[in-house]
């Protein structure tokens, strides 16, 4: 309990922080479990033809992220946030009175620009907040909470579901509103150190120019299409291929959302003194586990592949813990003071288009060959910490990375 205790982060702002951070990611769990139903049911359309919008929604919506960024920089995270969170509210209030598709695409292209923001802003918002010495444990904390908050969500969403009859127009109400409240969280963060546009004009960068910030934009962006080919493809290759009991799923799946919510912040307390790169090429490879478990699962016994899953879960979490936030240390630390909302939300424009194609591209390789899937995903792992061990760095790139607040 001490060494948790000693691993939290401090300062002022914190309470209403966390407390929009856990909202906002009980909302998304509530919901996102459950989108192409609650989609079919209010447009009467096929999951496939559903599918395709959002994808499209989605990519359509990467070419406006550098203006959130500059919008972040220009005015501080919090209004993009309370922006992003109201109008994300008022979409999913959309949704629940129309039943015509091109404004069902016009609402998801709103809600995945605003989606994009808020992941562009809370690290800046954390960083901004964050008292001398404590940004990585910002940074931490701001995971633990969406996936405390998404797996909450997701647990109550079904036992609502179970009792109200398959109604799930409640779940978009339930969202909105948790927006709508995460927004009010947000408001009295006024104090933000950074939060207004620089008194004095800075010489303004082009993220996609900065060699260093690149590489471990295209790590964390490799990391992601791994992290979502594991969450797409592996119930599918349990149950189907390896004719695993459902409840198999369930407990790997447990094992990880358990262990990033009680172990991201002592983690992230036990490596901040250590060179991030480092950490997250570790990280990186450490993905592996899972893979070479399910690599060999063939060859395996029931008992020993549920084993062996398990194992390599746990593996593969704790290099999720790893490389997950030892980047988003580095990405924030490489980008300038000043412009760090336009170098996150070009980030963004990675994370958003690995979200919207990794998902097909790894259905594509279940119908084809499992197996190449996973010894794919183990290459990824590699490539990622290779990214990011042999980037090349400019001078103000190691600076800007030397300074990373220590305690």
């Amino acid at each position: 309990m001490t060494g948790l205790r000693a691993s939290l982060p401090r300062g002022p702002g914190l309470p209403w922080f966390s407390a929009a951070g856990l909202i906002n990611a009980l909302g998304n769990g509530f919901y996102y479990p459950f989108m192409l139903l609650f989609f079919r049911d209010l447009l009467d359309v096929s999951l496939a033809r559903i599918g395709v919008g959002l994808t499209v929604a989605a990519l359509a919506t990467l070419p406006l992220l550098p203006a959130v960024g500059r919008a972040a920089d220009r005015f501080g995270p919090r209004p993009v946030l309370i922006a992003a969170a109201v109008l994300r509210g008022l979409a999913y209030l959309g949704y629940l009175t129309t039943r015509n598709f091109v404004v069902f695409m016009l609402l998801s292209a709103l809600i995945a620009l605003c989606n994009r923001a808020e992941q562009a802003s809370v690290p800046v918002l954390a960083t901004a907040l964050a008292p001398e010495g404590e940004r990585s444990r910002w940074l931490a904390l701001s995971r633990v909470l969406f996936n405390a908050g998404f797996g909450a969500g997701a647990l109550l969403a079904g036992l609502a579901l179970t009792t109200l009859d398959g109604r799930y127009a409640l779940l978009g109400l339930i969202n909105a509103v948790s927006f709508l409240a995460a927004a009010a969280c947000y408001l009295p963060l006024r104090a933000a150190k950074g939060e207004a546009a620089p008194a004095t004009p800075v010489a303004r960068t082009q993220p996609w120019r900065d060699r260093a910030f690149g590489s471990v934009v295209a790590a964390g962006a490799v990391l992601w299409v791994l992290a979502l080919g594991v969450e797409v493809a592996l119930p599918v290759v349990l149950i189907e291929d390896l004719a695993l009991p459902s409840w198999t799923v369930s407990v790997l799946f447990t094992v990880n959302t358990a262990l990033l919510t009680l172990l991201q912040l002592p983690v992230a307390h036990r490596v901040e003194n250590r060179p991030p790169r480092v950490v997250a090429a570790i990280g990186a490879l450490l993905h592996g586990g899972l893979m070479i478990a399910l690599l060999s699962a063939g060859a395996l016994s029931t008992s020993a592949v549920v084993a062996a899953l398990i194992a390599g879960m746990v593996v593969y979490t704790i290099g999720e813990m790893l490389s997950s936030q030892a980047v988003m240390v580095l990405l924030t630390a490489l980008a300038p003071e000043g412009e760090r909302g336009s170098y996150l939300a070009f980030n963004q424009i990675f994370i958003g288009a690995a979200g919207a194609l990794a998902p097909a591209g790894a259905a594509i390789l279940l119908d084809t060959d499992p197996a190449l899937l996973w010894w794919l995903l183990l290459v990824f792992g590699a490539v990622a910490a290779v990214l990011i061990v042999t980037t090349r760095r400019t001078g103000a790139a190691h600076r800007r990375e030397a300074t990373v607040p220590t305690p």
